[in-house]
């Protein structure tokens, strides 16, 4: 799902968004209208902010530096990043990022 999608699914505004990731609404519009992406960390804090419906691989084109550099920095864990935050299994993927980073 992307952030444009989840935000009109859930009727949340950018501005709301925005603070609760700790970045500007500018920020948010820039990364709805593809001028910007987010950093890894960033990237993060939407897929927990989202309940894992946005994820970092939602947020990052196939190919972008950071995404690369998180696939081959954490190999196995790599696939964690992809799964809903707090699932049954798992801690957050900001945790698995903080613990292995």
């Amino acid at each position: 799902m992307t952030l444009e999608q989840y935000l009109k699914t859930t009727g949340i505004q950018k501005q709301a968004f925005a603070e609760t990731v700790g970045v500007s609404k500018g920020m948010i519009t820039h990364i709805l209208r593809g001028r910007k992406y987010p950093s890894v960390l960033l990237a993060l804090k939407i897929q927990k902010a989202t309940e894992g419906k946005v994820t970092v691989h939602d947020l990052l084109p196939e190919g972008h530096p950071a995404r690369q550099l998180l696939e081959e920095t954490h190999g196995e864990n790599a696939d964690l990043l992809r799964q809903p935050v707090n699932d049954d299994k798992n801690n957050s993927a900001l945790e698995i990022y903080k613990e292995t980073g």
